[in-house]
């Protein structure tokens, strides 16, 4: 049991989902298998995410499909924080199904307002930024074992109110 933490923080550094199996491992003492089943619902993030921005984007302006991804996230993460239960823990892919929304909809929206010789420099910016973001990530591997603790869905919350950052400068 001590073993399963640990060897789960190596998967920590990888993306933010990670963080989910930081919880599903050490707080719900969750077996391999169920970990596999929440990382196969999580795929389906993706898929709806996709079919999210080919729909939304026929009827919606792209800073709206963008507020949707964020109140998703948001939503998810802070539905995360207070979930104890197997059950609770699988329906927090719920709200979180349309998290992915953001990104390819802000890359739309840059590439559309730099010119061709500026989109090498805007696309490296954005490598940069996604760099820190994997930084991030892993500091939240970090506070969650810090806030263990006292509450372990503290490393769940603070990400969800750092999407107001965001959500103000789109809003």
């Amino acid at each position: 049991m001590v073993s399963r933490p640990a060897a789960t923080v190596v998967v920590a550094l990888q993306d933010g989902m990670s963080i989910f199996i930081l919880y599903e491992l050490s707080t719900l003492c969750w077996s391999e298998v169920l970990v596999g089943y929440g990382s196969a619902l999580s795929s389906a993030i993706y898929l709806v995410s996709f079919a999210g921005v080919a729909l939304l984007s026929r009827c919606l302006p792209d800073a709206c499909i963008i507020l949707l991804g964020l109140t998703s996230v948001a939503a998810g993460l802070i539905m995360a924080a207070f979930a104890k239960s197997t059950l609770l823990v699988f329906l927090v892919r719920m709200p979180l199904l349309l998290s992915i929304m953001p990104t390819p909809v802000l890359r739309s929206m840059m590439s559309k307002t730099g010119s061709g010789s500026e989109q090498g420099a805007l696309f490296a910016c954005v490598a940069f930024v996604e760099m820190l973001s994997v930084a991030v990530f892993t500091m939240f591997s970090s506070i969650y074992a810090a806030t263990l603790s006292w509450f372990s869905g503290f490393s769940f919350l603070l990400p969800a109110g750092l999407t107001l950052i965001p959500a103000i400068l789109i809003w």
